[in-house]
């Protein structure tokens, strides 16, 4: 389309030249937030499977093992023991760097009817790829605790407590 200007014509091509360059910026930004955004999702649920994986093994290892069980007829969890047992675990874990937080792990009594519980506590990190680009910070971290319940029911004539 031609505007008449004083009598001359004025042509209004390559208007579109700078907002084509500008859009697809936008674009591959806005790209590039979304994988990071998936990549620390999936980092959360990475770090949640594991907090859960440790909880369980911890309680399975805690009932399986003569160990455990004491000459007056209890089971007793012992918190460094519950650590030992689920740091194993954690280290065994997937492309997340996790690690035990020793602060939230442990051994609780009395948690729902009297049954005992083991909860563990996980931090992991994950390396993002695009937000460093931005000037953000290269990795994300998240923390998820999952609590594993040892029912009573499951244990015999024993009785369960925490501690030595």
């Amino acid at each position: 389309m031609r505007w008449p200007l004083r009598g001359a014509l004025v042509p209004d091509t390559g208007s579109a030249l700078l907002l084509v360059p500008a859009g697809l910026l936008i674009l591959v930004v806005l790209a590039g937030l979304a994988v990071d955004a998936a990549i620390a999702y999936m980092a959360r649920r990475e770090v949640a499977s594991i907090a859960s994986g440790a909880a369980n093994e911890a309680v399975i290892a805690a009932l399986q093992s003569e160990a455990f069980y004491r000459e007056d007829g209890t089971l007793r969890i012992d918190d460094e023991d519950v650590r030992a047992i689920a740091a194993q675990a954690v280290g065994d874990a997937g492309p997340v760097e996790a690690v035990l937080v020793d602060e939230g792990t442990g051994c609780t009594e009395g948690v729902v009817d009297d049954r005992i519980a083991v909860t563990v506590e996980v931090a992991g990190t994950v390396e993002l790829v695009f937000t460093p680009a931005l000037g953000e910070r290269p990795t994300h971290e998240t923390h998820a605790s999952s609590t594993a319940v040892a029912d009573p029911s499951d244990l015999g004539p024993f009785s369960a407590t925490c501690g030595r």
